[in-house]
């Protein structure tokens, strides 16, 4: 059988992420004219859908487009721990998180399979794919090497894991517990706020309702989570905050948002003195490896 060629969403990637940094869309379609793409009666159409539609392709100032995974480095999600989770040794994450750790798992056909390294703070190199289970479960299956880590740090319901991308291609990542303190609400609020704001932008662009993981590219180009205090999980800040309809898994700008709604309230204080993730862990494991 003949071959038919690459189909348009792989070229598309592959011309984004073989670029030295952000690319017009004459360069994107030069590029993929000297690929064996699969025969389309309207090429440019075929570009501009995959551009728009896949996960891996974010635009960026100026109608630019840049590999996804290369922007996220630097950043930091967080992912609130559920007696669930800590019952059962698993990560069931949110779309962010999800993204972040796994952004393949997104696209129609998941050719790649690299697993995720989680260097987790104070403990093992933890590495494993990252998978759908148990109906809409994204995350990581119970298994024992995580639940002795939940218990040797002595996480709890309400704790937060900010994963930090270190290399989001390799997928290298670094894991840092932090518990909910009363003296970091405001600076929760002022992140979720922030969130708010660059999804507004993201939607904007958006003539109807759509899925969170299709706004993710658009929020990772304005830098939402290069910050290493994240806002609280996505779906968390779309579900509460009056900006947005929250229907059927899907999002929408409100038309009329209440105007004395109050906006998303922080972590439930726990009542523990304020912890900053431990950058500390980062210096020693890399003059480990020296």
């Amino acid at each position: 059988m003949a071959n038919k060629g690459i189909p348009y969403t792989q070229a598309v990637c592959e011309s984004v992420r073989s670029a030295d940094g952000p690319i017009s869309f004459t360069e994107v379609a030069a590029a993929i004219a000297a690929m064996p793409v699969r025969p389309s009666p309207r090429p440019e159409r075929a570009i501009r859908s995959a551009l728009r539609n896949s996960p891996l392709v974010a635009q960026t100032e100026g109608e630019r487009y840049a590999y996804a995974l290369w922007l996220l480095k630097g950043s930091t999600l967080r992912h609130v721990l559920t007696e669930r989770e800590l019952s059962e040794g698993s990560l069931r994450l949110g779309t962010d998180s999800a993204y972040a750790l796994f952004p393949f798992i997104y696209t129609s056909r998941r050719g790649h399979t690299r697993p995720c390294h989680l260097y987790l703070e104070e403990g093992p190199l933890f590495s494993q794919s990252l998978e759908r289970w148990d109906g809409e479960a994204v995350g990581i299956q119970p298994c024992y090497a995580l639940a002795d880590w939940f218990e040797l740090a002595g996480c709890r319901a309400g704790d937060s894991l900010l994963f930090e991308v270190t290399d989001g291609e390799e997928g290298i990542y670094h894991v840092f517990l932090q518990r909910p303190v009363p003296q970091d609400e405001a600076r929760l609020k002022k992140r979720n706020a922030e969130l708010v704001e660059a999804l507004e932008q993201a939607l904007a662009r958006r003539r109807a309702p759509c899925y969170l993981w299709k706004l993710m590219p658009s929020l990772v180009s304005q830098g939402a989570y290069h910050d290493p205090y994240p806002p609280l999980p996505l779906e968390t800040v779309v579900q509460h905050a009056p900006a947005f309809r929250w229907a059927e898994g899907k999002v929408s700008l409100n038309p009329s948002p209440p105007r004395e709604a109050q906006y998303l309230p922080g972590l439930s204080p726990g009542g523990q003195e304020p912890a900053e993730p431990a950058r500390g862990f980062l210096r020693r494991l890399f003059a480990r490896k020296q």
